[in-house]
């Protein structure tokens, strides 16, 4: 089952999430997370437009205020929004959610461990 998450949506939308993350911080290194986070999601639905996926993720993100979650829970947002699944992202992630996939796609990105999991940088 792992392999098939690695390779499907899971593991696919964890490696867009980290390589946009990183593309962005590359161009932007002096903005916040958050701002980032908020520049991913108009990404996002730029090629594929769902104004309702793209209010969800937004909303999600504004709720965090100054710190952003990292970018496990961001990942987790985006599928919890895209499969329709919009219970509170606590109840997401007491369902069997696969977090040790989306943390090992992460890293193989070569992101930072604050940046996975939020939090000040380390």
């Amino acid at each position: 089952m792992g392999w098939l998450q690695r390779r499907g949506t899971i593991g696919s939308t964890a490696r867009w999430v980290a390589k946009t993350y990183n593309t962005l911080r590359a161009k932007e290194p002096d903005l916040e997370e958050l701002e980032i986070y908020r520049m991913m999601i108009e990404l996002r639905y730029v090629a594929w437009p769902n104004d309702a996926f793209r209010c969800s993720l937004l909303e999600l993100e504004a709720n965090d205020k100054k710190e952003p979650r990292g970018l496990a829970l961001f990942t987790a947002s985006i599928l919890m929004v895209e499969s329709k699944l919009m219970p509170t992202i606590g109840e997401f992630v007491k369902r069997d959610y696969p977090f040790e996939i989306v943390e090992e796609e992460l890293e193989k990105q070569g992101l930072a461990k604050w940046q996975i999991e939020g939090g000040p940088r380390s």
